[in-house]
């Protein structure tokens, strides 16, 4: 029997608002069925932008001396260098940890939840929009995942329950496509150091 996970080492996830939140919590409810009581614990900030997100790192660090802080962040927004973000992720101090990035936004790390047919038809709409080089605001992709993924979709919500065959797609589309995540790299090292394992 694998043992549970001790309350004082859950990973704290600083994450940029309710989309990611919701589904850290949905993954959170997956695992409880599994092997954790809990496996990580976000924490939203409403934003992405560098300096909230740094003020709420900073916050749960002092709250949280022992526990290891990640920070999850879509990084549309570090790539227009909106309100200077990537100037300043560029410049952030050394006890920061670098950003767990959604390319290039969280419904891009969601397509890979799908299909190879449904990402890879995808993908190519988004190349078309040039996304990858100048990633599209949320009026421009949401409409896209909408017509292309999910019509249903609403912003904060997930389109889907999250299982492991969700999981096990998700993570053999990494690498495969633009579209492409940090915090799922960690996740799948998590799964696949033995820690979890799916009854």
């Amino acid at each position: 029997m694998v043992s549970r996970l001790q309350l004082s080492r859950v990973p704290i996830i600083v994450c940029e608002g309710p989309s990611e939140e919701n589904y850290l919590t949905e993954l959170n409810k997956l695992l409880v069925r599994n092997s954790y009581s809990v496996f990580c614990k976000p924490v939203s900030v409403g934003t992405g932008d560098f300096s909230p997100v740094i003020k709420k790192f900073k916050n749960s660090r002092q709250q949280n001396r022992k526990s290891e802080i990640l920070i999850w962040i879509d990084r549309d927004i570090y790539v227009r260098n909106s309100n200077k973000c990537f100037d300043s992720y560029s410049r952030k101090a050394a006890n920061i940890p670098d950003f767990l990035f959604s390319e290039m936004n969280f419904e891009d790390f969601l397509s890979l939840h799908y299909s190879d047919s449904e990402v890879i038809a995808f993908e190519r709409i988004l190349e078309k929009k040039n996304h990858f080089r100048y990633p599209l605001t949320e009026d421009s992709y949401l409409p896209c995942f909408k017509s292309n993924l999910c019509p249903e979709y609403q912003k904060g919500d997930l389109p889907f329950v999250l299982d492991k065959n969700r999981l096990d797609t998700m993570f053999n589309n990494l690498g495969k496509y633009k579209m492409n995540c940090g915090f799922a790299y960690w996740l799948k090292e998590q799964l696949n150091s033995g820690a979890v394992t799916f009854r």
